[in-house]
């Protein structure tokens, strides 16, 4: 009879601490109502990164990008890509694919281009074209007034790492050196190469 009780007692323990649902809840009028450039802090994490931080608010995070990108039309490019890069990183390669393609009619600087295509041929698993993107980041010569705007950024944000040149390609080695690893695991800092000091 105890152990009948305790086998009891036991199940209605595990029922009532069972996992309980993530909260990905939030303010939708709140976030629709922010700038572009609060929705997409990086710094203070305002918007819609505030969620993506969460790996179980990831597809929430990248819903609610696809939701302030159709209502709004603004900061289009930076919201597609962002949106992008999280369909990629919840194994949506078809709708990461997609969405890149779409950003590429809009996009002008060479830079970036070799770093969408190097995004979709990751994607695709086609080596050839992802190191054809590479070179083709690198052949991009340097544009006037970078070597400032580092400068800028370092005495703005000293407690982050400086942009460096060419933008991204440490996100495409990363890509190759783990190609055979899921979009997630690529993207990270663990598959990029080290800085030189």
């Amino acid at each position: 009879m105890l152990t009948r009780i305790s086998a009891l007692f036991l199940a209605l323990f595990l029922c009532g601490h069972a996992a309980a649902e993530p909260d990905c809840s939030y303010d939708a009028d709140v976030l629709m109502s922010l700038s572009p450039e609060a929705f997409n802090d990086d710094l203070d994490r305002t918007g819609w990164r505030k969620l993506a931080d969460r790996e179980e608010c990831v597809a929430v995070a990248a819903d609610l990008l696809k939701t302030y990108r159709l209502r709004l039309d603004s900061e289009r490019g930076s919201i597609l890509h962002h949106e992008a890069q999280l369909r990629a990183a919840l194994g949506q390669a078809d709708v990461a694919i997609t969405l890149l393609q779409d950003l590429l009619q809009t996009t002008e600087d060479e830079s970036t281009r070799a770093y969408h295509k190097a995004e979709i041929a990751f994607l695709l698993q086609d080596r050839d074209a992802l190191v054809a993107a590479r070179d083709k980041l690198l052949a991009v010569p340097k544009p006037e007034g970078f070597d400032q705007a580092v400068e800028n950024f370092k005495q703005k944000y000293p407690d982050y790492p400086p942009p460096v040149w060419p933008t991204n390609l440490n996100v495409i080695d990363g890509f190759i050196a783990c190609f055979d690893k899921p979009y997630s695991e690529a993207y990270s800092q663990a598959c990029r190469p080290v800085a030189a000091e």
